[in-house]
Order: structure tokens, then sequence, then C-alpha cells
């Protein structure tokens, strides 16, 4: 099982993900900030991060962006989320940085079989 890192402003949200990994097996640290999440990448080097795309502190865009600048950060698969709304851009913004993508809310079946595939 993986070693994942949650990384979502909106608690609800965010406990949902958490709740259905561990259910699952993997093992789930989560974070509702950009700078708590980068210190995390740093000292536990999860193999995915989930990262809300739309978060107030730093998009997930430009989250992804910083962790692969840092040459010495290790660098974990990503999985982006966003809400229904912004779908087709955050699908693009995704592809562009090379992560996987859902729509939030997410079905559980396609989060487990996406993290599975990711």
């Amino acid at each position: 099982m993986a070693n994942i890192l949650v990384l979502d402003t909106k608690s609800v949200s965010r406990r949902f993900v958490v709740a259905l990994l561990r259910n699952h097996g993997h093992t789930v640290r989560e974070v509702g900030a950009a700078a708590e999440a980068l210190t995390l990448v740093r000292e536990e080097c999860p193999d995915l991060l989930i990262v809300d795309i739309a978060a107030p502190d730093m998009d997930g865009c430009r989250f992804v962006v910083q962790m692969r600048c840092e040459p010495r950060l290790p660098q974990p698969r990503v999985l982006m989320r966003a809400v229904a709304g912004v779908e087709a851009e955050a699908r693009a913004l995704a592809h562009a940085f090379g992560a996987s993508f859902v729509v939030k809310p997410t079905n559980p079946e396609l989060l487990l079989a996406t993290v599975s595939a990711t």
C-alpha cells in the first residue's frame, strides 16, 4: 500500500479522502496548508500527493511547480482534485504537470482506482 499525503484546505473533503484511503490500507497524512505539505514532502517522502487545485494559501498548481523546482525534494506522483465547475481547465493543468486528475466531490471507487493507477 502507498504512503500518501493529502493537501486540502477543506477539512470535510480532506477527511473523506483520508478515511477512504486508510480504510483501504494506505498510510495517509493530511494537511490543510501548502507550507505544511512541503515540510512533510521533505520529511516523509510520500509515494503520492493528493492536492486540491484551489487551495487559498497556494493553489495546487503553484505548489506542484514549487515542489518540482526544488531539486532536493522528493518528487512524489501527484493526483490533483478540483470542483466540477472548473473541470476542463483543471484537467488540462493536471495533464500539463504530468499529474492525474479527479473531480470533487469524488466517487469513492473512482478515487481508489485512480490512486491505484497513479
